[in-house]
Formats: C-alpha cells, sequence, structure tokens
C-alpha cells in the first residue's frame, strides 16, 4: 500500500491507470442493478471490452486535472474512497453522451441507406449513359441522312451559282438599296447574331430548344437567316430533322462561298411576305405603292415581321395581327439595342395610321 504515496500524494499517473481498472474491474462484477446504480460500465454492452478500456484510457488524464492536482490524502482508504466516488461520476457522465449520441439511426439503417443510394446512383449514370449513346447514334444517322439530301439538292442548284441566279431575277434589290431600318429590323427580328456566326448558331440552336422543352412545342427553330436561305432555295418546306441536318451543310456552305451581305440580299429577295409578294421589293410595291428605299421607318419595321407567319400576318388580311408582329419586331429592336424604347414606342404609334394597298 505504501507503493501508492509518497509523502501523502500519489507517486505517478500509472498508479491512478491501475486503480482506474480495479475499480471498473470490481464495480463491473457486482450485480446488474447495483452497477446501474454506480455508474460502471457494462462488460457486456456499449462496446464491451473495448468499451471499458476507453474509459480506463481517457480516466487518467481527467485524474489529474479535475481530481489529483493539488490535493492530499491522510490515508489510502481516504483516496481509495474519494477515487471511487470520482469514477463513479465519470462512468455517468460518459454514459449519458454514449446515450445522447446513440439517438442517430442504427448503423444497419445507415449502412442500408447507403446502398440504396449507391444503386440509385449507378442506375442514373447508366441510364444517363444510355441516353447518350442512343443521342449519339441518332445524331449520327440523321447526320449521315442529311448530308446525302444536301448533296442531292446542290446537284440541282449548285452553291457557287445560287448568287447568280437570284440577282438576275426581274426587281431583284440591292443590299445599298435597302434601308437600314429594314435591315436592323430584320436581323434583330430573325437572326441577332447574323454577323458573328458562320451559318449556324450554336448558341439559338440551345435557346431554341430550351424555349420548345419548356414549351412543349416546335416553336422555335433556330435557325440563322443563312438556314433559311437554304430552306427556301434547296429544300422543300417539309420539318424533319434529316432536312435540318442538310440544312446546316447548306448553310455553312453558303458562308463560305458568300459574304454577309449577299448572304442578306439572297434572302430577303426570296421570302414570302404574304398576299402573293415574294422579294422586299414586291412587298414593298405591293403593300405600299413605293420602292424599299422609299418606306418610312415604320412601314420597313412591319414589311419586317411579316415573312415570320405571311398568311397570317398579311396586312391585307390580319391588319391587327400585322400590328402585334411589329410591335414583337421592335422590342426586339429595342433588346438588340437598334432603337431606344421611345424610338420603338414612337413607330408603334405610327403603326395603326399606315395604310395599306388593297390585295391585287
Amino acid at each position: 500500500m505504501g507503493g501508492f504515496f509518497m509523502d501523502g500524494r500519489v507517486r505517478h499517473a500509472a498508479t491512478l491507470r491501475t486503480l482506474a481498472a480495479e475499480l471498473c474491474d470490481r464495480g463491473c462484477g457486482r450485480a446488474e442493478g447495483q452497477r446501474e446504480a454506480e455508474g460502471c460500465p457494462d462488460p457486456a454492452g456499449a462496446g464491451g471490452v473495448r468499451g471499458q478500456a476507453h474509459a480506463t484510457e481517457l480516466l487518467p488524464g481527467r485524474l489529474k486535472d479535475e481530481f489529483y492536482r493539488s490535493r492530499t490524502w491522510r490515508s489510502f482508504e481516504e483516496f481509495k474512497r474519494d477515487l471511487h466516488a470520482y469514477t463513479v461520476h465519470w462512468n455517468k457522465r460518459r454514459r449519458v453522451k454514449q446515450k445522447v449520441q446513440s439517438f442517430g439511426p442504427p448503423p444497419g439503417k445507415e449502412h442500408t441507406m447507403h446502398t440504396v443510394f449507391r444503386f440509385l446512383r449507378q442506375l442514373l449514370l447508366t441510364v444517363l449513359l444510355l441516353a447518350l449513346l442512343v443521342l449519339v447514334a441518332a445524331g449520327g444517322y440523321f447526320a449521315v441522312t442529311g448530308h446525302k439530301l444536301y448533296e442531292s439538292a446542290i446537284q440541282v442548284t449548285p452553291i457557287d451559282t445560287l448568287y447568280s441566279s437570284i440577282s438576275s431575277r426581274e426587281g431583284f434589290v440591292p443590299y445599298a438599296q435597302l434601308p437600314q431600318t429594314y435591315i436592323n429590323a430584320v436581323i434583330s427580328a430573325e437572326d441577332s447574331r447574323f454577323t458573328h456566326h458562320k451559318g449556324v448558331d450554336p448558341v439559338s440552336i440551345a435557346r431554341a430548344l430550351v424555349t420548345d422543352l419548356r414549351t412543349g412545342s416546335f416553336a422555335e427553330g433556330g435557325s440563322t437567316i443563312t438556314q433559311q436561305l437554304a430552306k427556301n432555295t434547296l429544300f422543300t418546306q417539309e420539318k424533319h430533322l434529316a432536312r435540318k441536318a442538310a440544312e446546316m451543310f447548306a448553310a455553312l456552305a453558303i458562308e463560305k462561298q458568300y459574304n454577309k451581305e449577299q448572304i442578306f440580299e439572297m434572302y430577303v429577295n426570296t421570302i414570302y411576305f404574304g398576299s402573293g409578294h415574294y422579294g422586299i421589293g414586291e412587298a414593298a410595291q405591293g403593300y405600299f405603292g413605293k420602292t424599299p428605299l422609299q418606306l418610312t421607318d415604320a412601314e420597313a419595321v412591319m414589311l419586317a415581321g411579316l415573312p415570320n407567319a405571311p398568311s397570317a400576318y398579311s396586312p391585307n388580311s390580319s391588319p391587327d395581327l400585322a400590328v402585334k408582329r411589329m410591335q414583337v419586331v421592335l422590342n426586339r429592336m429595342v433588346g438588340c439595342k437598334k432603337l431606344t424604347r421611345e424610338q420603338a414606342d414612337a413607330l408603334a404609334a405610327e403603326a395603326v395610321t399606315l395604310q395599306f394597298l388593297p390585295a391585287s
């Protein structure tokens, strides 16, 4: 017993560890109810021997700071009694902490949830991979089919003769004879990135795809002015993916062959304006009795909006719809910074006073 003391103090921490282990061992050998009352760990629960050893390993450090430091005892029995009381206190406090931590999900349930989430993640990745493979395969098919359609079309109308065949038509209006307001209105309404792309605009296609998915329709196609020119001069108006792919091949070829002004000239001289008018020259004369350069700004913007749906927006049959379409074009011109809001409002007010010639 004297080995535990030197001048009334515990000799070193190893002694405390030994006493702590001894007290825990003794406590765990008692009846179940007595162990619970005194706070001794249950060797069969809370980790068994491992939990008991862990408590014993943590106890000496706490004993040094909370129990042993700056204290003396008159006898070993007094020290042993106080140490036992502190051990019970320590075990009870630690048990409360263990109970608080035990409120989480059981280990088995947590493992099951992890397995389920891992399975769902793998399933999702598999579905996405299959969808990607299907899209690649479908894209490849339509690309091959579209290129064949493009090759057949240019056998009939070669790209390098396209401008000469259009510009030689009666009533052809060159770029220099087009009002700047009309040019700005057409580009704003039909292809705001016309001067930046090379015939096909991925940005417009992505925007159109998002719009079509949101509306559940094919309301927006994402076609550039160059693609519309290809559609109007080389292909039919039938809508299918192979023709769309062919249209893209043709647009890329047209952009390589001609500059932007020539492409714009060909476009506005071949599009349909409703009421039997093809090309900007016929439309200006047929609706207003003027050449394109004689058009007012309001008249020019009005004509720029008609080719989107010429039969529906024809001023001769649906003047109210024509004015509404003109307002859409004006808003896009404001968005493209071709007009201020005040200028757009002034032209919108002028639209209701426009006079149209009767259909011939």
